[in-house]
């Protein structure tokens, strides 16, 4: 009877239900030479192995609709260059909750 649930706690163990990537709010701010426009978007993806008997192995990325950031310029007195600050204000979360490896 051991013999027979092996097996099958092996293979419930090696499969997950969900995966899930979390990005916490953050502000970057860089110099930019004039002339030159900056524009901001996170874009979330699950890369996965799909559930395959045998061998070989799938994988497939599934990608979450791209987020804009915010983005603000501002010039910097006396030098050919704008400040440029790119700010996510909220915690984005995306989750695969299908069948995976």
């Amino acid at each position: 009877m051991k013999l027979f649930f092996l097996p099958l706690f092996l293979f419930i163990s090696l499969e997950a239900l969900g995966a899930s990537i979390t990005v916490p709010p953050f502000k970057l701010e860089m110099e930019v030479q004039k002339g030159y426009s900056v524009r901001g978007e996170v874009e979330l993806a699950c890369h996965y192995e799909k559930l395959v008997f045998g061998d070989s192995a799938k994988y497939e990325t599934f990608y979450e609709e791209p987020k804009s950031i915010l983005v603000k310029s501002k010039k910097i007195a006396g030098t050919n260059f704008n400040r440029v600050t790119l700010e996510n204000d909220e915690k984005l979360f995306f989750e695969y909750d299908r069948p995976f490896r």
